[in-house]
């Protein structure tokens, strides 16, 4: 048995601790992985991001199925929450499209949360964090200045993406 051969043979026996010893390391060092990976990105990003292209084009269906699934993502915190207004008179079930979310403080807003323009799902949380869920009526009488908004609570989820309270 050569020397490739044995090393394929330990790393396959040992699976499970290397990738245990690994784990440690990289949380241990994650700033310095960061700054790593930053200086990679750095030096190809027009490879990396032509390869992220020729990808999607090649394999529509799984930006597609991304896409659904930070969609119903969305559409379940929303049906978690329904209208965080406490004077909202409407008490049946609401469908998704009715609920929006409203930044509290509209300096903090970085994204649309209902728009594509967020794939990640840390992001998308770390953005519902700045958020209350409102039906659309509510919605438009504190976007015009007509409703105060100060009274309503913010959205809390964890990092898995779990509601915390409702």
């Amino acid at each position: 048995m050569d020397r490739n051969e044995q090393h394929r043979q330990y790393c396959k026996t040992h699976r499970e601790q290397l990738r245990e010893s690994e784990r440690k390391y990289w949380t241990a060092n994650r700033d310095k992985k960061r700054e790593k990976d930053r200086r990679y990105y750095q030096r190809h990003k027009e490879r990396i991001k032509e390869s992220v292209r020729q990808y999607a084009d090649a394999h529509p269906e799984k930006r597609a199925e991304a896409l659904a699934a930070l969609a119903n993502y969305i559409d379940r915190i929303k049906l978690g929450y329904g209208c965080r207004n406490p004077s909202c008179k409407w008490k049946s079930d609401f469908h998704p499209a009715c609920l929006d979310f409203h930044h509290l403080d509209p300096s903090q807003k970085k994204y649309r949360i209902s728009g594509t323009a967020i794939r990640k799902r840390e992001v998308l949380i770390a953005e519902i964090r700045k958020c209350t869920v409102l039906c659309a009526i509510y919605h438009r009488l504190v976007t015009f200045g007509l409703l105060d908004d100060s009274n309503f609570p913010v959205c809390e989820i964890n990092d898995n993406g779990d509601i915390l309270t409702k």
